[in-house]
């Protein structure tokens, strides 16, 4: 243990230095560093003397993946406080933006003293982490302060060094948690095949999330103006490989008199103009529509954070980005509003993109060309269109409720 443990410090030491070095040059890395100063003084600012459940999440996905449990978490302990911590500096900016009223600081590197020093401070009664994020410090400080610790949503595959000879470091971070509650039941079978049997199969709480999101509607009356009565593509968060291809199909999109909203996941200015003028005098931007402009337009770009779940219920179909880089972004928005979903080749990680493929609600494709037959054939078959819809939303339906069984184990412990 001793050298997996000291290759873990110089890795991660080598890491951070690295966003360190590169933060002058790159602004991502710039709030990363920016936000972690005198994090101490931040922490104890934002406590208000109640005791407190501290939930971390990676980014912005693994926050909203996790909000219906810290929502319910306010409802169930009134007298606590909730405070979120975040690695990215994307889950940090947006939330920070859209709920200031929230407790929330970006979580110091990993280290013996960052850990020990942030929970003296913090003293937490209850410690949640959303789906990953494994940090060997802050999970064994947890453990020696006897402070209760659960994994929502966690999902696990054979690759991860938890199930590998030398991976013994990493069982010993699953070790600290009292409870795992997990996506699936092949997640439920590897861990219980390394011995950890404090395992519940609870499903994914972005379902319940999504389910949230459409029970609670909010109008926008640009996209409205803009949408009047045409169907509409909806292209969410797109890359640049996924805005190349998307230009092939406009045309016949809109030729077919559909409208098509895209909602680039990069929103600076640079990226933003740069589309536009790709897509010439038939785009216009959300933040400078006008109601009487915006109607004569095919094309809306959305250019502001936060909106992007609340504007699938105006769609018919969907692409989502990611899928020719790293892995597609989030599939269920889409899918609870009912938009049959296309996307590309990397989609293997996520489980409910490879649900949706089977049963016929998502279709991935590998190339521009598969993309445009695909387009067409959803344009000349509204049949198989309606038909796919029911499938995406009945799928998101019926997956509901993870969260209701992990606020049931927390009411146990209560």
């Amino acid at each position: 243990m001793g050298i997996s443990l000291l290759i873990y410090n110089i890795g991660l030491g080598a890491y951070h230095m690295g966003i360190q070095f590169s933060a002058p040059f790159n602004p991502k890395a710039q709030k990363w560093v920016a936000g972690r100063k005198d994090w101490h003084a931040q922490l104890q600012r934002l406590l208000n003397g109640k005791p407190v459940i501290w939930v971390h999440c990676a980014s912005l996905g693994e926050y909203e993946q996790g909000k219906p449990v810290i929502d319910a978490l306010e409802v169930l302990y009134p007298q606590k406080q909730v405070l979120v911590s975040f690695y990215s500096p994307s889950g940090y900016g947006v939330v920070k933006l859209r709920e200031p009223q929230r407790a929330i600081i970006y979580l110091p590197p990993d280290s013996a003293n960052n850990a020990e020093r942030f929970l003296s401070i913090l003293k937490p009664q209850l410690a949640i982490f959303i789906k990953y994020e494994f940090w060997y410090h802050y999970l064994s400080q947890l453990n020696q302060n006897q402070v209760p610790t659960l994994l929502v949503s966690g999902i696990f595959r054979k690759g991860q060094p938890f199930f590998k000879p030398w991976g013994g470091l990493h069982r010993q971070m699953l070790a600290s948690f009292e409870h795992l509650f997990v996506q699936d039941a092949a997640s439920e079978e590897l861990l219980k095949g390394i011995g950890f049997q404090n395992v519940i199969v609870s499903g994914d709480t972005r379902f319940d999330r999504v389910g949230d999101i459409l029970l609670k509607p909010k109008p926008f009356t640009i996209v409205e103006s803009f949408v009047g009565s045409a169907p509409v593509f909806v292209a969410g968060s797109t890359w640049p490989a996924d805005d190349e291809m998307l230009l092939s199909i406009l045309p016949q999109l809109i030729n077919k008199g559909w409208k098509v909203i895209i909602a680039p996941h990069d929103i600076h200015a640079a990226h933003i103009q740069q589309l536009q003028r790709s897509l010439g005098d038939m785009a216009i931007t959300y933040s400078a529509a006008e109601s009487s402009v915006s109607q004569q337009k095919d094309i809306l770009i959305i250019d502001s954070v936060g909106l992007l779940a609340h504007i699938y219920k105006y769609g018919k179909l969907a692409y989502i980005g990611g899928g020719f880089g790293k892995g597609i972004h989030n599939t269920l928005e889409a899918a609870a509003n009912g938009l049959p979903v296309i996307f590309g080749p990397n989609y293997d990680r996520f489980k409910e993109a490879q649900d949706l493929v089977e049963m016929g609600g998502a279709w991935p494709i590998k190339d521009v060309t598969e993309l445009t037959a695909l387009v067409k054939f959803f344009l000349e078959n509204p049949v198989a269109l309606k038909s796919s819809s029911e499938v995406a939303r009945e799928y998101t339906s019926t997956n509901q409720g993870a969260t209701a069984l992990v606020m049931g184990y927390l009411e146990g412990l209560a």
